[in-house]
């Protein structure tokens, strides 16, 4: 995993590739008051036909010497809670490597870590979230866009993604639950201005909704155990309410279950709240597109 782009590039291109095609966000963050979305596309194409797609926009966009990222599949990793070890920073991850060698179902030594702060609770010890991917699939992601020769700086995770979104459109004195339903599952998140306190995974996703509506109620108890959750082990922390994601059907009438059927309001999140537009979203779905403008609207400098 690597480190973020120079400060002196104020773009920043994110990919997705996906079973179904490839999409393609560009972000600059030159403009003070709001991060402006330059390009959006999403090419369909064969898992089989990416490499040649890439490399297509790879030259359309002058993506060689641009700062480019890309994230991890849900599939692709694990993001692990555990107690920070006391050693110094430069040998955490050696330290972790020990402590989580036995969760994991491969040897440790085929495995990358990467490492960010849960924000400390008075009182409490420190936490750590530790993301960890097969060497393998980090490298198979790095090669094929490499030889595509887009220069890939950065490679994110679905939850710091989402969390990108959040922080960018809310900004305030209370914490927000954010709350993504991909094709086969959910992210369930819980911010406060940049800081990722709490996430978890569900496992419904859009399709299982479409197949059977009324599993909208197990969706609504997982995000409600969550927000139990939270609320005892982040006493600190007041949260204002639940933003669902927007996604091409069924959205509105997703919000309007959660709102009933939960002890926060909820309400769909409002992309054009803080992030401007240069082009024209006429038609663009959205449930593709998400995790890559989140990737594409990361800002901090330090997180890997």
């Amino acid at each position: 995993m690597f480190s973020r782009k120079n400060k002196s590039d104020s773009q920043l291109n994110a990919l997705g590739c996906f079973p179904e095609g490839i999409c393609f966000v560009r972000v600059d963050h030159a403009q003070n008051e709001k991060p402006n979305v330059t390009e959006w596309q999403f090419i369909d194409c064969k898992e089989e036909d990416q490499a040649n797609v890439l490399k297509t926009i790879s030259k359309k966009y002058k993506l060689a010497k641009a700062q480019c990222a890309t994230y991890l599949q849900a599939m692709d990793y694990r993001l692990l809670v555990t107690e920070a070890p006391p050693v110094p920073d430069e040998e955490m991850i050696s330290a972790i490597q020990w402590d989580i060698k036995e969760i994991l179902d491969i040897p440790i030594e085929q495995v990358t870590l990467d490492i960010f702060p849960v924000p400390q609770q008075s009182g409490q010890g420190k936490n750590l979230n530790v993301a960890a991917a097969k060497n393998s699939v980090i490298a198979d992601k790095v090669e094929m866009l490499k030889k595509a020769n887009i220069n890939i700086r950065i490679i994110d995770i679905e939850e710091l993604a989402l969390r990108n979104i959040v922080s960018t459109l809310y900004q305030n004195a209370m914490g927000t639950v954010a709350v993504l339903l991909r094709k086969n599952h959910g992210v369930v998140i819980f911010c406060k201005n940049s800081e990722l306190y709490f996430s978890r995974r569900i496992d419904i996703g859009r399709e299982g909704l479409k197949a059977n509506p009324e599993i909208i109620e197990s969706v609504a108890l997982e995000i409600q155990r969550s927000i139990d959750y939270f609320d005892r082990h982040f006493s600190n922390v007041s949260i204002g309410s639940v933003v669902l994601m927007p996604a091409e059907e069924n959205s509105d009438k997703i919000v309007e279950f959660l709102d009933a059927n939960l002890t926060l309001p909820c309400a769909l999140a409002d992309l054009e709240e803080g992030i401007h537009w240069d082009i024209d979203k006429k038609n663009l779905g959205y449930l593709n597109y998400l995790l890559t403008l989140g990737t594409a609207l990361r800002q901090d400098e330090a997180e890997s």
